[in-house]
């Protein structure tokens, strides 16, 4: 009888413990190592489970309490969804820290802190930061719907606040190179960071900059987006001074500094 109980109750173990066989906890989690490419980044994660679809997202860390706008990484949601294990950002730039955030189609998600690693000055040949000037103004559509036209830096926050809603403020970037032998296409980004540390990457795409051009000044038109949303996100537009950083391929260009008094 006593043999016939023991064996039972082994029975009742193995049957305790059967729902539990297989079930090993989920290794789910952010490679802390990012690999770069061209001003691309390649962000890689590791999943125990298989068959999942992700979508992924992320936002600017700027170590301090400043809220910070979140964007699909892929621009949107269709965009930003992937049957594999990495991403490919071009959002992602040198020096700059992201919260980068990976969420399964079964309600699971990861989410980790990635400092971008620093890249080495920008050059292409015989074209370096020595021959690129970079200058700032500031630009203003009169109505939500006008092209923008040139305004008197420093910007107001006083006259950016009052007409919310109305108008929008932003900056030009003019960028002029030495006259180029050849036509060059870049992947041109910047990013803008206010003086609580919101931070956005404001111009994400390729240009080609033409072989001897007779004006190789180039304006860019941008920043319109990133007040309204720093508004939306922390309450304010701060005052003093901002910092723009522009990028050719992942490489930094230039930094300047612009005023919002």
């Amino acid at each position: 009888m006593k043999k016939q109980m023991a064996w039972v109750g082994a029975l009742l173990a193995v049957m305790l413990l059967l729902p539990l066989m297989g079930l090993a906890e989920r290794e789910f989690a952010v490679d802390a190592q990012v690999e770069r490419q061209d001003g691309f980044t390649t962000v890689r994660w590791s999943d125990s489970e298989e068959g999942h679809t992700y979508v992924v997202g992320y936002e600017p860390y700027a170590g301090n309490d400043t809220a910070q706008t979140a964007f699909w990484a892929g621009g949107d949601r269709e965009a930003s969804t992937t049957t594999e294990r990495q991403f490919t950002f071009s959002t992602l730039l040198p020096g700059h820290a992201y919260t980068v955030e990976i969420m399964d189609d079964n309600g699971g998600h990861v989410a980790e802190v990635l400092t971008i690693p620093e890249a080495p000055a920008f050059t292409d040949g015989r074209l370096t930061t020595e021959g690129i000037t970079v200058t700032i103004d500031g630009a203003v559509k009169p109505t939500l719907f006008d092209r923008p036209r040139g305004e008197k830096m420093p910007l107001s926050a006083a006259d950016i606040l009052s007409t919310m809603g109305q108008r929008e403020y932003g900056l030009i970037f003019n960028v002029r190179l030495p006259v180029l032998s050849s036509s060059r296409t870049y992947l041109v980004q910047v990013a803008i960071t206010a003086p609580n540390g919101y931070t956005e990457t404001v111009i994400c795409q390729n240009y080609t900059f033409r072989g001897n051009a007779d004006r190789p000044t180039y304006s860019l038109y941008t920043g319109f987006d990133y007040i309204r949303r720093m508004y939306e996100k922390t309450g304010e537009v701060p005052t003093g001074v901002y910092t723009t950083e522009l990028f050719f391929n992942g490489m930094p260009v230039y930094t300047k500094n612009f005023q919002i008094l």
